[in-house]
């Protein structure tokens, strides 16, 4: 996450707007008009909304420039394979950790315990 300021450049209450400079270190700082807060809301909280943190985070992006004259194709049908062997071997990597393996013995246990209290309130055996 980015920490930033803000600082109140003007307000204009008959327009009910108000201009805002956030401010972050090693970023370029970013004026923004917002409504007027309403009663009851920190200003904080009111502006965290308007901050351009999406803003920074984009412009700290590294870009790829694709060479002139490249070119391709996009197949739908190769996108959902990939995707779905993707989501497979991540369900896997989960399936073999231990938290996998600790969840399916708890699902099993939970299992039998249900099983059992079924079978006692049947009457079909006696845990006596």
């Amino acid at each position: 996450m980015i920490d930033y300021n803000y600082e109140i450049l003007s307000v204009d209450e008959e327009q009910n707007n108000m201009s805002v400079k956030f401010t972050s270190d090693g970023r370029e700082d970013v004026i923004v008009g917002t409504p007027l807060p309403t009663e009851g809301m920190t200003l904080e909280d009111f502006l965290h909304p308007y901050a351009p943190i999406g803003y920074w985070l984009e412009k700290d992006r590294k870009v790829f420039v694709p060479q002139v004259g490249v070119s391709g194709g996009y197949s739908v049908e190769a996108h959902e394979e990939k995707l779905k062997q993707q989501q497979l071997e991540v369900a896997q990597q989960f399936a073999n950790s231990n938290e996998g393996m600790l969840l399916r013995e708890l699902q099993t246990q939970s299992t039998k315990d249900l099983v059992k209290e079924v079978l006692v309130e049947e009457g079909l055996i006696n845990t006596q």
